[in-house]
């Protein structure tokens, strides 16, 4: 665990800071820099498997990476969940603030340059934690606590790893956090019953920002939705699950 620790937030806190330092904008900061700092949270769960677990350990590993042969529910579960999130909230501000207007989801077929964002979003994001995060830490953190806990403690753990969050008012990290949790909690459901696919995880993780993006070019006419409605539809989701499962976060032993 120390081992993860010093490499996931090591070299990716040392890039953020390195950022500040030079008065570089986090978005505006070079993108390659970026992707690398935050892909040793990965890196880090490789090193610290290995460490525990020598060879085998990494097979396993390894072997979760490409674990695809699960219930097709999990991977509409995966792919589609926070995009209804996405949904949901364009929905409801638009409805608030006008009306929804037409739905027209044809339309992502003329914006070539979602391929690119996509493809992007994948490398920065999913692929660069999540060897980390379900890879290595939820296993460890489900061996000592309940799978509600372990969500939590994740959850934390992840919000406070985006150092770069810990600039803007309180207000924001709160909701931030409170969103990190909320998605780790779902996360976690998803690794319980795809018998802890981190293929699958790092699906859902890829599936936030493109999302986003979907539900604003499937409804032109509406008026897109504020971060904060987008982050308290999404907890609103984990907690209905918490509500059904008991806090249990499963439903079944099913993959």
């Amino acid at each position: 665990m120390a081992a993860f620790s010093l490499v996931s937030f090591g070299i990716p806190w040392a890039t953020w800071i390195a950022l500040r330092i030079s008065h570089t904008s986090f978005t505006k900061g070079p993108p390659f820099g970026l992707m690398v700092g935050a892909a040793f949270c990965s890196v880090g769960g490789i090193v610290a498997t290995y460490i525990e677990s020598g060879r085998s350990g990494l097979k396993d590993l390894a072997r979760r990476c490409v674990l695809y042969r699960v219930s097709v529910a999990w991977w509409l579960y995966a792919l589609f969940l926070v995009l209804g999130v996405h949904v949901i909230a364009t929905v409801i501000y638009a409805a608030v603030h006008g009306g929804v207007g037409p739905i027209r989801p044809l339309e992502l077929f003329r914006q070539w340059w979602l391929f690119y964002m996509f493809v992007f979003g994948l490398f920065q994001g999913p692929l660069a934690e999540e060897l980390g995060w379900r890879g290595f830490l939820l296993p460890r953190l489900l061996n000592k606590y309940s799978p509600m806990a372990a969500s939590v403690i994740l959850g934390l753990v992840w919000a406070v790893w985006h150092i770069n969050i810990f600039v803007s008012p309180l207000s924001t990290i709160a909701l931030f956090t409170a969103s990190a949790v909320a998605l780790s909690i779902l996360m976690t459901v998803l690794f319980l019953h795809t018998r802890g696919s981190v293929l699958l995880a790092i699906v859902m993780h890829w599936s936030v920002m493109p999302g986003k993006e979907i539900a604003r070019i499937s409804f032109p006419s509406a008026q897109e939705p504020p971060d904060w409605l987008r982050a308290v539809v999404g907890i609103a989701v984990a907690l209905t699950i918490v509500v059904a499962t008991r806090g249990k976060l499963s439903v079944s032993s099913d993959g």
